[in-house]
């Protein structure tokens, strides 16, 4: 095929001509652009290759203003900071753009080329992704053009970044390729370290919500979630409460269904290095009942092992005040009638010293007294954990002794053996 050649030079004669464009095709257009300073004379020179006669029947000239982000010190700066991928157009045109020396190397000298400056607004991840785009693109940094350094992004380029930093995006192609690119800023979320928990008080109910995308684990942090193979890039957020009195703290979590593998956890400590963990729950659906002491401070976290889901996590707190039959001088007292039925709950409760390890999450009491001589039967339906039904006697010295006893699955009704009682016989 036969080539075209279009260039343009300044220079008052053929010893002192510099080149400031040039356009090399094989088709039958020939397009040379080149930057002009107002009243500077050029000389355009028009060749063809091959063998043959061959002219150029056609000449067209056109003038361009450069356009916004032209020149490399004069980039656009991208002060919205955001600029989703087909949500919103990414700034700036080639049309009229000009190469300036000194530029990377394009790939065809027909190219011309845009600046773009981002600059972090916050710590936080900046990320730059591309659509269907013509041209290359390059995040670059440098405070001249023999200085810059970076990488020509394929598809897309991640980077955590602190407050200030500073990136130059350089885009090369035709001046009518189609531009497809955006760029999002993620700050690292305020509670993602340990000490700048987010303070919950002592408030009693309360529904919060936060999104881990940015947050890492710190260093010394447990690991709470699996990477599963990885890559992913585990990270956790943190919430603090203080107990307002002794009794049970539930905790729920909902974390948008992108997510997999979470969960929340329960820790006691001032420090990374002295966390003792009180609970976890890593569950599809996370939550927590935890018996608490008045004054108590408490850390809850909330993880995921992958914070690059854009997503969130509600965080919902529940406080409740202990049974006031959680000892057992404070029984409910079920009268002496022949038939009784009673209901409570364990959540929230303690045991007492004598009850061993059959009470270990804690127990709620009741009381009655025989209507006279006979045999008594204790029947409980229990909701959740496997729990031990125990019938108790006095021991004559204002203690009690166990009479009999047994344990009770969950979701499923049993009882206490059957345990002779005298008239009048108070059991608890």
């Amino acid at each position: 095929p036969y080539s075209y050649l279009a260039a343009a030079y300044e220079g008052g004669d053929v010893a002192q001509l510099q080149q400031v464009g040039l356009s090399i095709t094989t088709t039958d257009e020939a397009v040379l652009r080149f930057p002009a300073t107002a009243g500077r004379q050029y000389r355009i020179v028009l060749g063809t290759g091959g063998s043959g006669h061959h002219s150029f029947e056609e000449f067209t000239f056109r003038t361009w203003t450069p356009p916004p982000g032209d020149r490399f010190d004069a980039p656009i700066e991208l002060t919205d900071g955001d600029y989703p991928l087909y949500f919103k157009p990414f700034p700036g045109t080639l049309e009229g753009a000009t190469l300036e020396p000194g530029e990377p190397e394009p790939f065809s000298p027909n190219w011309v080329s845009i600046w773009l400056r981002w600059t972090a607004p916050a710590d936080g991840l900046f990320e730059f992704s591309l659509g269907i785009t013509d041209g290359t693109w390059r995040i670059l940094e440098g405070d001249s053009l023999a200085s810059l350094t970076g990488e020509e992004v394929q598809t897309g380029w991640t980077r955590e970044v602190t407050a200030g930093d500073s990136f130059l995006i350089h885009h090369q192609a035709w001046t009518n390729s189609d531009k497809s690119a955006g760029c999002r800023f993620h700050a690292i979320p305020a509670n993602d370290p340990f000490q700048e928990a987010t303070d919950l008080g002592s408030t009693e109910l309360i529904t919060v919500s936060a999104e881990p995308y940015a947050s890492s684990l710190e260093p010394g942090e447990p690991q709470w979630v699996s990477e599963n193979g990885g890559p992913f890039h585990p990270g956790s957020l943190w919430w603090k409460w203080t107990a307002p009195r002794s009794g049970v703290l539930r905790v729920r979590s909902e974390f948008d269904s992108r997510f997999f593998d979470e969960m929340i956890a329960i820790v006691r400590g001032d420090s990374l290095d002295t966390l003792e963990t009180l609970a976890i729950d890593n569950d599809w659906f996370q939550e927590i009942l935890l018996p608490v002491t008045a004054g108590e401070e408490l850390r809850i976290v909330a993880a995921t092992p992958n914070t690059r889901l854009e997503g969130s996590v509600a965080l919902t707190l529940e406080f409740r005040d202990a049974p006031d039959n959680n000892v057992w001088f404070r029984a409910l007292d079920l009268g002496n009638v022949v038939d009784v039925t009673g209901a409570g709950t364990t959540i929230g409760t303690i045991r007492e010293p004598f009850e061993g390890d059959a009470a270990a999450g804690g127990s709620a009491w009741w009381t009655w007294t025989a209507p006279r001589a006979g045999s008594l039967a204790v029947i409980a339906d229990i909701a959740s954990e496997p729990e031990v039904v125990q019938v108790y006697r006095s021991d004559g010295a204002g203690g009690l002794v166990p009479a009999a006893g047994t344990t009770v699955a969950a979701g499923s009704s049993g009882g206490a053996k059957a345990v002779a009682v005298s008239e009048g016989e108070q059991v608890w």
